[in-house]
């Protein structure tokens, strides 16, 4: 049994997630979001009182990361470089965990907790530069998930 392998495939099968999630999320989510303000705003925040997308992450990120690290280790002296290509996706990730930290989190906060009015005049402002920087993490996602399928497809 190649623990390597095991641990490749629940790391691209979370990364999968989070791209399906991340791209409902940018085609839905944000799209009604944006749509009829300030009832949006207020729709939203009934919307994620108990769950919101980010309860999805808190969960697939650690099991990620966790299966990630444990592939790198199992191939760490891969001849044919697994280890590389899972590297690159663990890189990906962190950048896509970094975009969300400095850029998202503050938005989402605003978006939550503020005043209506100050939530939606943020996302007047913000919202072409929330779907660059959305596109950009789902580009990510994508790249670091298809590096995990080129890993899991060379033979040793």
């Amino acid at each position: 049994m190649d623990v390597g392998l095991i641990a490749l495939f629940i790391a691209t099968l979370t990364l999968m997630a989070s791209f399906g999630g991340g791209l409902f999320d940018v085609l839905v989510n944000e799209e009604n979001l944006v749509r009829g303000f300030p009832d949006s705003i207020t729709h939203v925040r009934n919307y994620w009182k108990y769950r919101n997308p980010g309860d999805f992450y808190k969960v697939l990120s650690p099991v990620f990361g966790l299966s990630a690290i444990a592939a790198v280790g199992w191939y760490w002296s891969d001849p044919v470089g697994r280890q590389w290509l899972v590297l690159g996706a663990i890189g990906c990730f962190a950048l896509t965990q970094f975009i969300t930290v400095v850029y998202f989190f503050p938005g989402n906060r605003i978006l939550r907790e503020s005043p209506v009015d100050e939530a939606v005049a943020m996302m007047q402002r913000s919202r072409k530069t929330r779907l660059y920087w959305d596109y950009f993490r789902q580009f990510l996602t994508l790249t670091g998930s298809i590096l995990l399928l080129l890993a899991i497809a060379r033979q040793g």
